[in-house]
């Protein structure tokens, strides 16, 4: 397997110093910026992506394993290791369908990192990493990259389907479960739960838009059930970059009705030709009434027309 390595100081470093050699120039896109304050609120990679700063959270990058069920070294802000960059090892008993776990922790008093990454398609790749929380707070965030630039695909009726993008998504949220051996009481580092969930993503490359939605929502350990998410309608940039907000389907359980409500962002990249691939990332307010949760997610897929998904209708 390919060695893909990204590094957000690193790439900073670099960018004040008369440009970027990893960028594209060709198909650099425009930082996007916060209307209020004018700070930029992401990071330009190699190949035109954008690594915006609500999902990257506290990732700041990442090496991919060089071989399969390799270790991956992982910088996150986390307290995770002595070292900015902790080495994750292969923990199969968190995988989700496709999605393959690494986990980190010192000792039994540290806070335990969980890494799902989906490394498996040709161009796109992406890593979540969250841990449960300890003293308080959680750390948690992601990356995605991609090997190959994006191309915008050219429309015709027998490949509309090119535009759609379905499979499984999987996240974790910043509660779950004492790991053993801690120092007991309220100093327990926590592991966090997993999520899982039917996703589909469509895009129009002649508007140059997305939107999608995620149903079927329940934590893995516990199969409690979760609300759905919709991703509201967001925009695609030329070098294939896309970012939008997340709303909760909030149900009325007295009455059955249902509302939407704001709760977070998502973002992602289209690669490869045709935009054959997708991965995204995702944060988010989980549970009505309950703005103290918080869950993290990922989605990668080939299109609808190269792999069946869940959702893939003709």
């Amino acid at each position: 397997m390919m060695r893909y390595r990204v590094a957000f100081a690193a790439l900073l470093v670099v960018a004040g110093c008369g440009g970027n050699p990893f960028l594209d120039e060709d198909a650099a896109p425009v930082v996007p910026v916060d209307p209020e304050t004018g700070e930029e609120i992401a990071t330009p990679l190699a190949n035109g992506v954008l690594a915006y700063d609500d999902v990257r959270g506290n990732v700041n990058g990442v090496t991919f394993a060089s071989t399969p069920n390799g270790p991956i070294s992982l910088n996150i802000d986390a307290q995770d290791a002595v070292t900015l960059e902790g080495t994750y090892t292969r923990d199969a008993s968190l995988d989700w369908g496709k999605y393959k776990a690494y986990s980190y922790q010192d000792t039994g008093s540290n806070r335990k990192v969980v890494a799902l990454v989906s490394d498996e398609l040709d161009s796109a790749r992406a890593v979540l990493a969250v841990d449960g929380g300890q003293f308080a707070n959680y750390h948690g965030g992601g990356v995605y990259t991609r090997a190959e630039a994006f191309t915008q695909p050219v429309a015709t009726n027998d490949r509309l389907r090119a535009f759609n993008y379905s499979g499984t998504y999987v996240g974790m949220v910043n509660f779950g479960t004492p790991t053993p051996g801690g120092p007991g009481g309220s100093l327990n580092p926590t592991q966090a739960f997993r999520t899982e969930g039917r996703i589909l993503v469509t895009a129009n490359f002649a508007e140059m838009s997305v939107s999608g939605g995620i149903d079927g929502r329940r934590i893995i350990e516990t199969r409690e059930e979760l609300a759905d998410q919709m991703m509201y309608l967001g925009d695609i940039d030329a070098a294939g970059n896309f970012t939008g907000k997340m709303q909760r389907l909030d149900v009325d359980e007295t009455t059955g009705a249902g509302s939407l409500t704001d709760s977070g962002t998502y973002a992602g990249i289209f690669a490869g030709p045709n935009a054959s691939e997708i991965a995204a990332l995702y944060v988010f307010q989980p549970i009505q009434g309950n703005p103290d949760a918080e869950e993290r997610g990922m989605f990668t897929s080939d299109n609808c027309v190269i792999e069946d998904g869940p959702a893939c209708r003709r």
